[in-house]
């Protein structure tokens, strides 16, 4: 694996949710799954990265860590990327419903 900054994925059953947030945000040669599916690993260090990379990538890594403000600069694509998988994770109540 290429990419040397590597961080666990928690709630790896849900993954495959925010999965497109995170191909919506950054591109693929900025970040790899693990061969065993448990890790992330991306090109640079999550401090590197912009805000709005770094809000996509904690998000990617466990869904309850979010940014104060993560629609705030997205492209619309990205941000109904986005949309569509905290519904798909929280459902219509949103965060709170967990």
């Amino acid at each position: 694996m290429s990419h040397k900054y590597q961080h666990d994925i928690d709630w790896k059953d849900s993954f495959h949710l925010r999965k497109p947030v995170l191909e919506a945000m950054l591109g693929s040669n900025r970040w790899q799954v693990t061969e065993d599916g448990a890790r992330l690993a991306f090109d640079t260090s999550l401090s590197n990265l912009s805000p709005h990379e770094r809000h996509i990538a904690e998000f990617a890594l466990n869904p309850y860590i979010t940014g104060e403000n993560i629609f705030s600069g997205l492209s619309q694509q990205t941000a109904q990327v986005l949309a569509k998988s905290l519904y798909e994770l929280f459902g219509p109540n949103g965060f709170y419903a967990k």
